[in-house]
C-alpha cells in the first residue's frame, strides 16, 4: 500500500528516523520494528541501558548489529574474538544463502572491496547456542561472521562482526541488500512502526 511504499523511499534516500545515541533511555522502543546499532555506537552506554535493550527484544523487538562486541550490551553477546587465520585465507568471506538479506551475494563481493580483503570483516563475536549462521569467515575454520538468533520471546538479534554491512550494498552481486533488509526489518511488525 502507498503507507508502505512511502516507508520504503524513506528509507532508500536515508530518511528512516534515528534515535541519537544517548537518547536511548528517554525512548519509548516498542514505537520501532527493529534497531540499528552501527558499528560507531557507544558499547559501555548500551550496556548501562542493558535492560531496556533486552526488554525491547522481549516483547519481539529486532536488533541488527555491526561492530565487535567490546561490551556485551545484550545477555546473548559475548566479546569479539580475531580470526587467527593468516592471510587472504583467513579473510575470505563465504555466503552460505540462507538469509533473504543476503540472498544471491557472492562471497567474493564481500571479501574485496576495491581489491583489498578484510573490510567486511576479521574475526568473529561468538554466537549463542541456537543461533544460524548466515556467512562464514576463512578457510581452515569457518568463523560465524554473520549470524541471527531468535529470542525465545520472539525477539531477533542479527549479528555482524565487522564494519556496517549495508556499506556492502554497492557490490556488484548485493544491490538489492537495502531492499531485502528493510523487508526483513519490517516484515512481522505492524506499518506504522519505523526502521531507526
Amino acid at each position: 500500500n502507498q503507507a508502505r511504499e512511502q516507508m520504503f523511499a524513506d528509507y532508500r534516500e536515508g530518511r528512516s528516523p534515528g534515535i541519537p545515541n544517548y537518547d536511548l533511555e528517554h525512548t519509548d522502543l516498542s514505537a520501532f520494528a527493529c534497531l540499528v546499532i552501527t558499528n560507531g555506537a557507544d558499547q559501555r552506554y548500551l550496556y548501562q541501558h542493558r535492560a531496556q535493550l533486552e526488554s525491547y527484544l522481549a516483547l519481539g523487538g529486532k536488533i541488527a548489529f555491526s561492530g565487535h562486541v567490546a561490551y556485551p550490551f545484550l545477555g546473548m553477546l559475548k566479546p569479539f574474538v580475531p580470526t587467527a587465520e593468516n592471510g587472504l585465507a583467513g579473510l575470505q568471506v563465504h555466503c552460505l544463502g540462507q538469509h533473504p538479506i543476503w540472498a544471491g551475494i557472492e562471497g567474493a563481493d564481500l571479501t574485496f572491496r576495491k581489491g583489498v580483503a578484510g573490510f567486511y570483516g576479521r574475526g568473529y563475536n561468538p554466537p549463542p547456542a541456537g543461533a544460524v549462521v548466515i556467512n562464514e569467515l576463512g578457510t581452515k575454520e569457518r568463523l560465524p561472521l554473520d549470524w541471527e538468533y531468535t529470542t525465545p520471546e520472539g525477539g531477533v538479534l542479527l549479528a555482524h562482526a565487522g564494519n556496517d554491512f549495508l556499506s556492502f550494498a554497492n557490490a556488484p552481486s548485493a544491490q538489492g541488500m537495502r531492499r531485502a533488509f528493510f523487508q526483513w526489518a519490517v516484515a512481522p511488525v505492524l506499518q506504522e512502526h519505523h526502521v531507526c
